[in-house]
C-alpha cells in the first residue's frame, strides 16, 4: 500500500509543483512620464500579490522611486480559466478598486472600475 501511494505521490509531483501563471515578473506598460514598472508576482495568504520591484525611467535606466516595494494588487485569487479577482491600487489616484486580471500566454490584462472611471492595462511577462 505505501508503494502505491508513493508511485501516485511522484506521478502527481509536476502537478503540484506546477507555478500558477500569475505567478512571475511582469512588465507593467509606461505611465504619463514614459516610466515602466517591474511587478514580482507572489502568494500571499489565500491568493497572489503584485509588488513593484524595480522601475526603469523612458532612457531604460532603474530609478529610485517612492511606489518601489509596494503592491499595486493583492488577494487575487484564481476564478478559473486564467482569471483572477482582488485589489488593486491606481498609485496616480492612490485610490483602491475592485480588480479583475486575466492572463493569456505571456498577457497579463488588468481591468477595475472606480465610482468614476474604468481602466484596463495589459502587462507583458518578463520571467
Amino acid at each position: 500500500m505505501l508503494r502505491f501511494i508513493l508511485i501516485v505521490f511522484l506521478m502527481m509531483w509536476p502537478q503540484l509543483v506546477a507555478a500558477d501563471p500569475l505567478m512571475g515578473l511582469w512588465l507593467t506598460p509606461a505611465d504619463g512620464k514614459g516610466q515602466v514598472a517591474h511587478v514580482k508576482v507572489r502568494a500571499c495568504g489565500q491568493g497572489y500579490c503584485g509588488k513593484i520591484v524595480e522601475v526603469r525611467a523612458k532612457a531604460g535606466n532603474a530609478i529610485d522611486h517612492k511606489n518601489l516595494g509596494k503592491d499595486l494588487f493583492w488577494d487575487m485569487r484564481p476564478q478559473g480559466d486564467g482569471a483572477y479577482a482582488g485589489v488593486g491600487w491606481v498609485p496616480l489616484l492612490n485610490l483602491k478598486i475592485r480588480g479583475e486580471a486575466q492572463v493569456s500566454g505571456d498577457r497579463l490584462t488588468f481591468s477595475g472600475c472606480s465610482k468614476v472611471m474604468c481602466r484596463e492595462q495589459v502587462w507583458k511577462r518578463l520571467r
